[in-house]
């Protein structure tokens, strides 16, 4: 006797927007007009009698949820993992203004020397605008929507962000409780940083990381992305190389605050951000290098 044989159909059930617990998204306008998003993440835990230590993160476009969940996991357990609970604040740039809005915002002028960058299309030179920004209207908004300890604020950012963290510390060094930056693109001012970096006296912690492959093809690309003018753009800005002269010149100075430089193995410009996060953050609030 031959069965009937039915095609199964799912039951139809509407689809469901995943929240990310303890996330919310704004909009902030600084004194310029330039606007921004902004996203905060609060921590579920009690807050401190001072407040929650505060990581204001750049490039919270892309980084936000990132840097959200691993700081949530990490803080369940704070006496295991050496991250307390703390508040995210995330500024990003709307939508289309995004690569414009960085040159701008995260540079001091244009680059010292980069036959890449199509210099013509860019403008350059906002950084102490949106250093002010950080530390006037975000801080500002932060503070009335959750409890915070300005005592013990971090300052994050990648690539270009990086450079950025980098050179707020040669300008104000006191400012950050912490600061972090990975992949740091100190190929754009790399005179300045090594200069003015290493004689900073009293100051917050450092942390910064950088992938093994960021001056080179990495074996997994050299498929995808061999070309003479992706390879040329790599040795040109000599990534890995100006991060260990600019480590070890910090190492062997006088200078006085905390800091630790990290290559990662088999890690590149993308992936290393990942990869750095738990041990960033936890330097940064235990001061331990191992």
């Amino acid at each position: 006797m031959k069965r009937e044989q039915h095609a199964w159909a799912p039951p139809q059930v509407p689809p469901t927007v995943v929240r990310a617990d303890g996330c919310t998204g704004g909009r902030l306008i600084s004194e310029e007009g330039r606007a921004y998003n902004i996203f905060l993440y609060r921590p579920n835990a009690p807050a401190p009698p001072t407040g929650y230590p505060v990581v204001f993160l750049l490039d919270a476009d892309t980084d936000f949820l990132l840097v959200t969940e691993t700081v949530r996991r990490l803080s369940r357990r704070p006496a295991a993992t050496g991250v307390p609970p703390l508040v995210v604040a995330g500024i990003g740039f709307p939508e289309g203004e995004r690569d414009l809005s960085r040159y701008f915002d995260l540079t001091e002028g244009p680059p010292a020397n980069d036959p890449f960058l199509r210099l013509h299309e860019a403008k350059f030179g906002g950084a102490s605008l949106f250093a002010a920004f950080l530390q006037t209207t975000v801080a500002s908004y932060v503070a009335g929507e959750v409890p915070v300890d300005p005592a013990k604020s971090v300052l994050f950012g990648h690539s270009l962000a990086g450079f950025f963290v980098l050179d707020r510390l040669t300008h104000d060094p006191g400012r950050y409780f912490g600061s972090i930056a990975i992949s740091p693109s100190i190929w754009w001012n790399r005179a300045h940083l090594m200069e003015a970096l290493p004689p900073i006296g009293a100051a917050g912690s450092l942390y910064a990381a950088i992938g093994e492959w960021e001056e080179e093809l990495a074996p997994w690309q050299r498929t995808t992305l061999a070309s003479p003018h992706y390879t040329s753009i790599r040795h040109e800005r000599r990534m890995v190389s100006n991060f260990r002269e600019l480590g070890d010149r910090l190492t062997k100075s006088a200078a006085t605050f905390s800091a630790l430089f990290e290559t990662y193995p088999d890690e590149d410009h993308a992936s290393v951000l990942a990869a750095s996060l738990a041990r960033a953050l936890r330097f940064i609030f235990t001061k331990q290098r191992d």
